[in-house]
């Protein structure tokens, strides 16, 4: 039964007088028959409906009455609004965490009052019905600039409504002074609680989400399909044999001596850096005789495997000293050996071979064979500066004596290596071995690097000024070096820098005052440099100066932070096609040589292959593809275009507003053309099937274009910017009462990240409306100019995104290319991701994202996202966000078919989970998931047995951050001779999957050159954890393979299934409309501690929208 047929099905649903009334509408509203509201709330209905041939799977948007299942509203009950910018904001709830919940463990609501903004952001609250901030604030109902009675635009402030307070997992509030960027404060303070906390809390909600729907645990392998195409592909997989029986494992702790050699007590002991706890172990190794033995494995940091007893069994305290590197003496160091456990190897060979629990990983056995697969590698490094291990990976400065370290400008420079882990397989323990890239700071003189990271003259080197002095500053603190000019080599860590050049820098010596500059004189000959900055390697209340000219950068130094020029050449220079990858792990392959014969790996009796596992795989048949009027495209190597095609389902399009960040003087013309010239915006809309919404016709002619409103940042913000863009289209079209434009064009001069963020912070959260971003050099408005062909390309790419983003549908799966078992019923897919702060900060918080498809054609999908603590990876209210996810779904198919209807099958995508976090998730997001539909269920019909109108849920863990590769073996098998990757659609379920677990590797993507350069693909790993459907392994491939051809915004097949690309997109958004670091509004906070962090939420009319595209 195909999906057209859903509505003759009996399904699930509840009559509508089970609803509450509805409000009454707005006389501008469209009525269900009406269909889609297409001018994305401007008031205007669709002239096209239903009965006009939407589709046989077009679910539409509806007015239908919200919260009606008794969920949390955070939202809906804000004050209303007045006419005009001038009405004031709305309602603006303070947000807070609290231990407080409500009996499902979600967030309860407390009244609040209303809350107005005096001066810049000033919080001044009063009570209900008080006067709220009626002086001259900036926001404030009277005299302010945007307030009522002398404000820019006029109107009244809005009356406040019901605030709550979130308990539990952080909601997330708009700010209007956020959005407009003009707010001291930048936005809606959200406290989040420690990590730690956050889950000891998490565990408790979930015992109290109950138990699991039965059927829901967790699948094991199936048969392979037999329709596809078999194929034989390489991998960087080599087998590992183990003959030990068991190993025994030690902890080691490392702590400083004092000059007695007596042991330094700390209430609180640090772990040494991982370099300190290599070289002491390498000193007391030789101290202790271990090295004649071979038999003891260190892991580098705290842990000690040994294949015999060697070592005691009760607690040993071994003194050792070492040369510390900045002082040149010998140092003192006390290790501790304590056994912690015997690691039996059995259970972990029974597991390979098939025997054991499906969940239960024996990891101690892992980890151990690990250590022992590393362990001289790494000690090698203590001697060896120009290897470097870190983590997982070995990266060398030089490769078979050559010095191979492309440089990427500021001081940097990239290191490649390997990486290797020990992964149990079907049958056999594999040792996945690849090719690894990082950045290092270059070892150069001190001055070379302070001054171009200053971006000033190292010939001419002076004082700095300014932002020089900023940047320096920030670019070589914490940074080694090494000094000579005391006759040895002596190291440092560099604090910061000096105002002033070494002979403006003085100091008390003997009863009178001399210059840095004259003391290195006088000690260790005349400066070449005198004028130049110098070095603290003390601290700010005791400094310690050098001049940067006796000291050189360590070799060896991560760089922790890349600008964008540095990470685009960092992403150019690693790409490698899969030849020249083979050939660099064939360049690596000594090292793996060296372990056939390591003395280590002949004690513990670990043997891996000199050759990689070639494996036995298959090539499903890509989908075809539908466009309008009936159209079909059948890709070829996972790409194809838009030519000559119209969109299967092109949004209406109303009027529109554009606002420019940039020099009018030179882009005003430029940016007239792009929008209206020949192979434009609005040509590119016209030829994709775009039409004017009723009643806006001849809203896309060129001579209808409203005026361009051009960002003055010396007398406005960018949210002013945007408002005012906003106001100068509805006075163009003549709009009235609370109609929008139906989108934002946004043009940016440059690609500035913060500028960015401003912007959509002002368009996603105050105005509501969706927004299209694009750059000047990238559309041919500055620079060398788009032609032809380029230009139109570029505008329809925009418009790729622009139809998804105002509810239209790019193209859809051909029916044939359904899947019967899972599209004959209404079915919902959800993609789950959770973005974590990059770099090294320690508490910027991290963004959940779940979306949700809202029709039939897996096309539109809506969006939650909630902030939660630092690097917690398992979703915190996965149970609220599906729970609204799913009543959306419900709302848009009553509209379709008269009748609330609920999903039979959900299918989540879950994105980012490593395998030691399965059970985990499996324990805490499951439930939750089971919960949210209980509560639905109890809701909608408390009547009837909720446990057997569950829905079937298969959940499936999407991998791509792991280090498996696949290689064709003959040249029939490649996507194309340019780039020799395997072809998409390429699966592996066999000898390198995880044993027990239904899991398989797809590459679904063609490879692609990155400037003259290939790049090898990254198959992704599916892990399905929970399978009531018990559906095939040849329909889920089929139907993940299917949804990568569904991404809106590239006629290509991506890597992973759309829904988890949207997540990704949405929880990156959501991070863009968030405020942390160092800004004065926000807590400071270190690792382990709560932190409070400020958010605005996306506005109403964008909720069930993809504005994240």
């Amino acid at each position: 039964m195909s999906r057209r047929d859903w509505s003759s099905r009996d399904m699930r649903h509840r009559s509508d007088d089970q609803h509450n009334s509805p409000p009454p509408r707005h006389h501008h509203e469209p009525s269900e028959a009406q269909g889609y509201d297409y001018g994305m709330g401007s008031g205007r209905s669709s002239s096209r409906s239903e009965a006009q041939g939407h589709g046989r799977d077009r679910y539409f948007e509806t007015s239908a009455p919200r919260d009606i299942y008794g969920l949390d509203r955070y939202s809906d009950d804000r004050g209303s609004r007045g006419r005009g910018y001038g009405q004031g904001p709305r309602d603006h709830n303070l947000l807070h965490q609290s231990d407080r919940r409500d009996r499902h463990g979600g967030p309860m609501r407390d009244d609040g009052g209303r809350d107005f903004r005096s001066g810049y952001g000033d919080r001044h609250p009063s009570s209900r019905d008080g006067p709220g901030n009626r002086g001259g604030g900036r926001y404030g109902e009277g005299g302010g600039r945007f307030g009522e009675g002398g404000g820019r635009f006029g109107g009244r402030g809005g009356r406040g409504g019901r605030g709550r307070v979130a308990m539990g997992p952080a909601r997330l509030g708009p700010d209007v002074p956020a959005a407009l960027g003009t707010a001291g404060r930048p936005g809606k303070a959200i406290h989040l609680a420690a990590p730690d906390d956050a889950r000891q809390q998490l565990a408790h909600d979930a015992a109290g989400f109950g138990q699991m729907q039965e059927g829901w645990e967790v699948p094991t392998q199936r048969s392979r399909p037999a329709s596809s195409r078999p194929v034989r592909v390489m991998t960087n997989h080599f087998r590992t044999l183990c003959s030990l029986r068991e190993a025994h494992h030690y902890d080691v702790s490392i702590s400083n001596c004092k000059a007695d050699g007596s042991e330094e007590k700390d209430d609180e002991p640090k772990l040494m850096p991982a370099a300190i706890c290599r070289q002491v172990m390498y000193a007391l190794a030789e101290q202790q005789g271990w090295n004649a033995a071979h038999n003891w494995a260190f892991d580098g940091r705290k842990n000690i495997y040994t294949s015999s007893l060697f070592l005691p069994q009760y607690e040993e305290k071994l003194p050792v000293e070492v040369t510390d590197e900045e002082s040149g003496k010998q140092k003192k160091y006390m290790v501790t050996t304590k056994w912690a456990a015997t690691v039996p190897f059995g259970p972990l060979m029974d597991f390979v071979r098939g025997g054991g629990s499906s969940m239960e990983i024996p990891q101690d056995g892992i980890q151990a064979l690990d250590v022992v697969l590393r362990h001289s590698t790494i000690m090698s490094a203590v001697s060896d500066r120009r290897c470097m291990p870190l983590a997982r990976a070995i990266f060398y400065s030089e490769v078979d004596g050559r010095k191979n370290t492309p440089s990427l400008g500021g001081g940097a420079e990239i290191w490649f290596g390997y990486q290797q882990s020990l992964r149990p397989a079907e049958g056999s323990l594999m040792l996945n071995i690849d090719l690894a890239a990082a950045a290092f700071v270059s070892a150069q003189p001190a001055l070379d690097f302070v001054y171009q990271a200053a971006g000033a003259d190292a010939r001419m080197p002076g004082t700095f000024h300014g932002q020089q002095q900023r940047k320096a500053s920030k670019a070589i603190t914490g940074i080694k070096v090494y000094t000579n000019h005391l006759g040895s080599k002596r190291s440092h860590k560099v604090k910061g820098l000096s105002e002033q050049g070494a002979e403006g820098e003085f100091f008390e010596q003997d009863g009178r005052t001399v210059s840095v500059a004259e003391y290195f004189g006088t000690k260790y000959g005349r400066l070449r440099y005198p004028g130049a900055v110098c070095l603290n390697v003390g601290s700010s209340r005791r400094p310690r100066l050098i001049p940067v000219e006796l000291a050189t950068v360590c070799e060896g130094q991560r760089k922790q932070k890349l600008d964008g020029p540095q990470t685009a050449k960092m992403v150019q220079e690693s790409a490698r096609g899969p030849t020249d990858q083979q050939q660099l792990i064939s360049d690596f392959r000594m090292k793996l040589s060296m372990l056939q014969n390591d003395p280590t790996c002949h004690a513990f009796k670990v043997k891996p292959a000199e050759t990689p596992t070639v494996v036995d795989g298959h090539v499903l048949e890509a989908p075809g593809l539908e466009y309008a009027q009936g159209r079909e495209e059948h890709p070829r190597q996972g790409a194809w275009n838009l030519q000559g095609k119209q969109f299967k389902e092109a949004a209406a399009f109303g009027p529109y507003a554009i606002a420019a960040f940039g020099n009018e003087h030179h882009l005003a013309n430029q940016l007239q053309d792009f929008m209206c010239g020949r192979l434009g915006m609005l040509d590119a809309l016209h030829k994709l099937g775009f039409k004017e919404e009723a009643g806006w016709e001849g809203c896309m002619a060129p001579d209808r274009m409203p005026p361009v409103v051009w960002h003055d940042p010396s007398q406005r913000h960018p949210g002013e910017t945007i408002e005012m863009a906003v106001q100068a289209c509805k006075h163009c079209y003549k709009m009235q009462g609370t109609e929008k434009p139906c989108l934002i064009f946004v043009l940016l001069e440059t690609n500035a990240a913060e500028l960015y963020k401003e912007v959509k912070r002002a368009t996603d959260s105050y105005q509501g409306i969706p927004s299209q971003c694009f750059v000047a050099d990238k559309a041919g408005i500055a620079g060398r100019p788009k032609q032809g062909n380029a230009r139109a390309q570029y505008c329809a790419n925009l418009a790729m995104k622009i139809n998804a983003k105002l509810g239209g549908r790019n193209w859809s799966l051909l029916r044939q290319c359904e899947i019967p078992s899972i599209a004959s019923e209404p079915f919902m897919v959800l993609g789950a991701d959770v973005s974590h702060p990059t770099g090294f900060s320690n508490s910027e918080p991290s963004i959940a994202a779940v979306v949700g498809s809202m029709d039939a054609g897996i096309a539109q999908y809506a969006a939650q996202v909630a902030l939660q603590p630092h690097r917690l990876e398992v979703i915190q209210d996965m149970r609220t966000m599906v729970k609204k996810l799913v009543v959306h779904f419900a709302e848009r198919l009553k509209v379709r078919f008269g009748r609330t209807v609920w999903p039979v099958r959900v299918i989540v995508y879950r994105d980012g989970v490593s395998e030691g976090q399965f059970h985990e998730v499996l324990k805490k997001e499951v439930p939750q998931i089971a919960a949210a539909f209980r509560e639905i269920m109890e809701q909608d019909r408390p009547e009837v047995d909720r446990m057997k109108a569950m829905p079937a849920l298969t959940f499936i863990v999407v991998q791509k951050r792991h280090h498996t590769r696949l290689y064709p073996t003959d040249s029939h098998n490649v996507d194309s001779p340019q780039s020799g990757n395997v072809q998409p659609g390429t699966v592996v379920d066999t000898t390198i999957t995880a044993p027990h677990y239904f899991n398989w590797f797809m590459t679904s993507h063609a490879g692609i050159a990155m400037r003259g350069r290939g790049t090898t693909t990254r198959p992704a790993h599916y892990t399905v954890l929970v399978d009531s459907s018990k559906l095939s392994m040849q329909d889920l491939q089929n139907f993940t393979y299917g949804l990568c051809y569904l991404f809106c915004r590239a006629t290509r097949a991506v890597s992973v299934p759309a829904p988890v690309y949207y997540a990704h997109l949405a929880a990156f958004r959501a991070r863009a409309h968030t405020t942390y670091g160092d800004s004065s509004a926000s807590e400071s906070s270190v690792d382990g501690q709560s932190v409070t962090v400020e958010h605005a939420e996306v506005g109403d009319a964008l909720r069930q929208k993809m504005y994240y595209i």
